[in-house]
């Protein structure tokens, strides 16, 4: 039997559309993709393998214009596998590459 599924947030001072750009390119980069739904801003993928259990998760963003909360739901996290917490350091990881990187800024520069 598997356990509950819990939920853990992330809550972002960024443009939502940032957020859920970063967060479309975690799951493209770092795990295998079951689904992404620009429409909804949601998606799950798996992560893990045959040695240390295959997990899926899934997450959504919501929030308004400047503030964006990601919630992301599975059913393990412990000692052995931190999945949600190593899927919201890699979204902040691509977040701060983001604002780092003027060529990469989605938002329009004042004149």
């Amino acid at each position: 039997m598997l356990p509950p599924n819990r939920n853990q947030q992330l809550t972002c001072s960024k443009p939502h559309a940032t957020v859920w750009k970063a967060a479309k390119a975690t799951v493209k980069e770092y795990y295998d993709v079951l689904s992404l739904n620009d429409q909804e801003q949601a998606g799950s993928f798996t992560t893990g393998s045959v040695f240390s259990g295959v997990r899926a998760l899934s997450f959504s963003l919501s929030g308004t214009e400047n503030t964006c909360t990601l919630s992301v739901t599975g059913h393990f996290s412990g000692i052995t596998h931190h999945d949600k917490g190593d899927f919201f350091y890699r979204i902040e990881q691509s977040l701060k590459a983001v604002s780092t990187d003027p060529l990469r800024d989605e938002e329009p520069r004042p004149k």
